[in-house]
């Protein structure tokens, strides 16, 4: 319930565009923008399980499948890849399937708490940064990225400020960020809602 508004927002801004969904889970947010008119949906999780689900909500939404894309990985084997960072260390020794850098009109980036792979971290209350840089690569120029913090103690304020540094240290600029709330029927008891959601123009 708390995400629906960003499933509203991104069902209105997807018209024509090619979004790419990360750690898409059960592919809610990209079935919405399926529904928006998106040209073309790509959803990437590590969970079979959970893919499958996204799928089976997109069939029974009647999408097609040049429309809505499911691929079961790493996210961060994939966000670095698609971004053009490549992988390095001692990760470059493990098996993967290679994939050459894309770039889409818009990048969803919904990341758990914590998590860790071969290929990268993820810690989105000490090191927000190493999702946000390659998710940015990844987006095109002019275009909007749609990212979230689910965790109640990493301040709104200073959430967004690290982005922005994050994309000046990258070469690029966070052209606006429009911050969009949960829903009244969804509240936070002390008016600090864990899950923070912006939407940025980049």
């Amino acid at each position: 319930m708390d995400f629906r508004r960003g499933r509203q927002h991104i069902r209105e801004q997807a018209k024509g565009k090619k979004v790419l969904n990360l750690f898409s889970y059960t592919c809610g947010i990209g079935v919405a923008a399926a529904l928006g008119g998106a040209k073309q949906v790509l959803n990437v999780d590590f969970a079979t399980h959970a893919l499958s689900i996204g799928q089976a909500n997109a069939e029974l939404n009647g999408l097609s499948d040049s429309q809505f894309q499911t691929l079961q990985d790493d996210a961060m084997l994939v966000l670095r890849q698609f971004s053009g960072l490549g992988i390095k260390g001692k990760a470059k020794r493990r098996q993967y399937t290679k994939r050459s850098a894309r770039l889409f009109d818009i990048v969803v980036l919904d990341p758990p708490r914590r998590a860790k792979s071969p290929f990268g971290a993820v810690d989105t209350v000490n090191d927000y940064q190493s999702l946000f840089k390659p998710a940015l690569m990844c987006t095109k120029t002019g275009g909007q990225m749609l990212v979230t913090n689910n965790v109640a103690s990493v301040n709104l304020d200073t959430w967004v400020e690290s982005l922005r540094r994050c994309a000046l240290k990258a070469g690029r600029e966070i052209e606006s960020v429009e911050v969009l709330e949960p829903d009244v029927d969804f509240p936070s008891m002390d008016g600090q809602h864990p899950l923070k959601m912006a939407w940025l123009s980049v």
